[in-house]
Formats: structure tokens, C-alpha cells, sequence
């Protein structure tokens, strides 16, 4: 069900920018490591960091550019939700367009459902939330993928992340 964007934005400054509770667990399961996947057809070289008051610093040097890459943020997912919702603090350089998605498993191996919109990445910084109002079934994992530009160099900052259940 897609709510209108008037909806969307009351319930997203109800909820999900309220003050964090000082522990706690944002997802119905612990995250995982990180990582970044790129299409095999692509050339990359890559660095990346955890600096202290960053949860990642990227550097990535394309040669050949590929269809894809993509920073995956998997999780464990067992209860159903009736949607997903995310929030980050992030700057890239140059700018790029990113397309956030969510991967949930399927017999076939997995289906990507994405955002209702993508953001424009911008090197002074970029703050930028999204919710997805999808009925999502009873799952073993899930992942929140940010799609990044495939096809130049760049370097981002992921200053914040925070993802919940809607």
C-alpha cells in the first residue's frame, strides 16, 4: 500500500527521527558486517575505513566500470513488517544519484523492492530518509542496499544509518 507523500512525511517526523532510546535495537535481529559488492564485469580499486566519528569512509577508483555496486547492509529479519524505513547522514564526491533498495529472499534467491524515490548524493553532505510501506512476509534475512555510481571514481562519508521497522 503506498501512502501519499503528505503521509509519508507526517509519519516519518513521528517516528523515525525521534531521539534514540539509549540502547536498544532498531531491527528485529542484529546487523552485519557491511560490505560492497560490485559487478564482476567491473574493475575497482577500493578502499575503505571505520574513522571514529564515521561509520565508513570509501574511496573507490573505478577502471572499468561495471552494471552495478552496491553497499549491503544485511540483517536478520524473522518477524513480518509492515515496511521498512532508513535515515543517513552521508556525503560523496562528485555528486551522484543513489537508489536505496531492500533484498528480501525469495525460492529463486532474492527480489529487490526499492525506495519510492532516489536521493542526490552531494559532497557538503546529504541528509536523507526513506520508507517503503510494503507488507514484508516472515524472513531469515534482509538487506538494505544503497546502489552506488558504478561507472566513476568516487569517495563517500557514511556519517549515520539508522534503519527500522514501520
Amino acid at each position: 500500500m503506498m501512502r501519499p507523500l503528505a503521509a509519508q512525511r507526517l509519519w516519518w517526523a513521528r517516528h523515525a527521527l525521534r531521539p534514540l532510546p539509549p540502547s536498544g535495537q532498531l531491527l528485529p535481529g542484529p546487523l552485519r558486517s557491511p560490505h560492497l559488492l560490485a559487478d564482476p564485469a567491473g574493475d575497482y580499486a577500493i578502499q575503505w575505513s571505520s574513522p571514529r566519528n564515521r561509520l565508513l569512509m570509501v574511496d573507490v577508483t573505478c577502471r572499468t566500470p561495471g552494471a552495478w555496486l552496491g553497499l549491503h547492509i544485511p540483517f536478520r529479519a524473522l518477524r513480518r513488517m509492515g515496511g521498512m524505513a532508513f535515515a543517513l547522514d552521508m556525503a560523496i564526491s562528485p555528486p551522484a544519484l543513489m537508489r536505496p533498495v531492500l533484498r528480501l529472499p525469495t525460492a529463486a534467491g532474492f527480489t529487490d523492492i526499492p525506495f519510492p524515490r532516489p536521493f542526490l548524493g552531494l559532497p557538503q553532505g546529504t541528509h536523507e530518509g526513506g520508507c517503503l510501506f510494503t507488507p514484508l512476509a516472515r524472513a531469515r534475512w534482509r538487506e538494505w542496499i544503497l546502489f552506488l555510481p558504478p561507472d566513476r571514481s568516487f569517495s563517500l562519508v557514511l556519517s549515520d544509518l539508522r534503519l527500522a521497522p514501520v
